[in-house]
């Protein structure tokens, strides 16, 4: 009997010895994290003009199971700005947003701090790779930080990277250091919250009822944990397995997309080139809004003119995030590239190989070849002069490109001039400011959509009042040339409005910007249909 015991406590000693292993390993290889990020309270409004926030300076913290150092100029450094004009021979200025940032990845682990490594063995130089990527900034807020950084450090050369998300509105720090959406009221992902709940099924776009899973529609904070959940809560290994497997327990799949879908997922379809899937990026209202591409561009010049203005070479790298060209590309100081064709395959092929797993940033690994891809481009366009002659591996994306434009076109031409919220019909419209729930409450402060192929001058607002007293809006129509505005005032129950618009206006000529101002409260307003039916 004490003999079977024995055994018996040997193997469970043994089981919990191998569980302890795996959660160290797990953590180590920093494969899952249980932190959330509403737990991200290191930022601060450093009162730079254009600059929402910066992390905290001279900070340590642990997030993401990872460490984060800042240094005196709030970004995401080891060395102080004075050790930094110290001690190379050369001085690169990266910006860029979480990718660059290396979020949820040690600091010696970022793309920065790789690729300073390796250009210092690839050019027998001291390479000092300042790293200037901030969570949740978008290009406006980049080309500022460029600005005032360049200023600060002088580098040799500033490489800015771009991913599509950066056309988004940027996120806020509020006084206790927290990172918030709090006026993001535009995103590049908006589309994908009409959808959000897909269960392996065929997406209907204008039927978002049929096509969703009515979980995903609950608040966050509703929801509860389980007893095994809250025991369990600060354990890496059961999270990484749960979520491992879930897709098998529930019969379901929320995140993983099968490639036979994706292109209704995007409303995008695949080419297929050289045997490898390619999709085309996502082709989200955002990205052909008047205003919003005006922004983009506007930055990216805006950045070219002070690199032009203060004599040094900017290297623009876009994460597959179509960048319009301009005059300045082709001006010998400003360099532009689709980085991605360095990566020797598919970037959705990467995204889905070398992400964190807890979430979409990529790991270690992803970058690693990121840092071998900008190495590679810099040697090869002899930005940077190497020790010996190499040649770099590329791969050919001209046809690529030419059958995103000819898609892009394609979408323009099926956004339509009105948007049904009560028959969920054009929602993949929305850009942003709203909240996918019954028929649509107005969330926040501004509701964002993107017309087009307009044919009549009467404007129409449909919407249920639920208070009790009038709400007003203001609502604007924007072609980025010109605005026109209008103030409402809902009444309380069904209202229906209209608006005869002047036929100066040129409604006809390509796609406009609506967005439906708050002035009070308007959490009570449920729209109904807004547009030119």
């Amino acid at each position: 009997m004490f003999h079977k015991f024995k055994s018996f406590a040997l193997l469970i000693v043994m089981v919990c010895l191998a569980l302890l292993i795996c959660e160290v390993y797990i953590r180590a290889e920093g494969m899952w994290s249980n932190d959330t990020y509403k737990g991200r309270s290191f930022f601060y409004n450093p009162h730079i003009s254009g600059v929402p926030f910066l992390l905290k300076p001279n900070i340590t913290v642990h997030w993401g199971g990872v460490e984060i150092k800042s240094n005196d100029a709030g970004i995401r450094e080891n060395k102080s700005s004075s050790e930094i004009k110290k001690t190379a021979d050369k001085k690169i200025l990266v910006i860029g947003d979480s990718i660059t940032f290396g979020l949820g990845v040690e600091q010696y682990n970022t793309f920065p701090c790789q690729l300073e490594k390796m250009l210092s063995e690839l050019t027998g130089e001291r390479y000092e790779i300042i790293n200037a990527g901030i969570s949740g900034f978008n290009a406006s807020n980049e080309e500022s930080l460029l600005e005032y950084l360049a200023n600060l450090y002088t580098p040799d050369i500033i490489i800015w990277c771009v991913i599509a998300n950066d056309y988004d509105d940027s996120l806020i720090v509020r006084d206790d250091g927290h990172v918030v959406g709090g006026r993001k009221y535009v995103v590049s992902t908006a589309y994908s919250s009409t959808v959000w709940g897909y269960i392996g099924k065929k997406i209907d776009k204008d039927d978002f009822r049929n096509s969703s899973d009515k979980r995903w529609l609950k608040p966050l904070e509703h929801k509860t944990l389980s007893k095994i959940d809250t025991l369990l809560s600060n354990s890496y290994l059961y999270s990484f397995v749960k979520n491992r497997l879930r897709p098998f327990l529930s019969g379901k799949t929320i995140t993983h997309i099968p490639p036979q879908d994706s292109s209704v997922y995007t409303r995008l379809p695949q080419q297929i080139r050289d045997g490898c899937t390619y999709y085309y990026p996502e082709l989200a209202p955002i990205f052909i809004s008047p205003f919003f591409r005006h922004r983009f561009n506007k930055a990216i010049r805006d950045g070219c003119r002070y690199s032009k203005q203060i004599k040094t070479p900017l290297v623009i790298l876009s994460f597959d995030c179509f960048v319009e060209k301009n005059p300045y590309f082709a001006q010998g100081l400003v360099h532009y590239e689709e980085i991605t064709k360095y990566f020797g395959i598919p970037y959705h092929t990467f995204r889905a190989r070398y992400n964190l797993g807890w979430d979409p940033h990529y790991n270690k690994k992803g970058n690693t070849i990121i840092a071998n891809a900008i190495a590679n481009f810099l040697l090869d366009k002899k930005i940077i002069k190497p020790a010996k002659n190499r040649q770099a591996i590329v791969t050919d994306n001209k046809n690529y490109y030419a059958g995103y434009i000819k898609i892009r076109d394609q979408y323009i031409k099926t956004i339509r001039s009105w948007v049904n919220f009560k028959k969920f019909q054009n929602i993949d419209q929305i850009m942003g400011g709203i909240r996918p729930n019954a028929v649509f409450p107005l969330y926040g402060k501004k509701l964002f959509i993107l017309l087009g192929n307009i044919k009549t001058h009467n404007f129409k607002l449909s919407a249920y009042n639920t208070g009790n007293r009038p709400e007003k809006i203001i609502v604007n129509l924007s072609n980025c040339n010109k605005t026109i505005s209008k103030k409402v005032e809902i009444k309380p129950g069904q209202f229906n409005w209209q608006w005869k618009i002047n036929k100066d206006f040129p409604l006809q000529d390509g796609l406009f910007d609506l967005s439906l101002q708050c002035i009070t409260n308007c959490s009570g307003v449920k729209l109904t249909e807004v547009g030119f039916p």
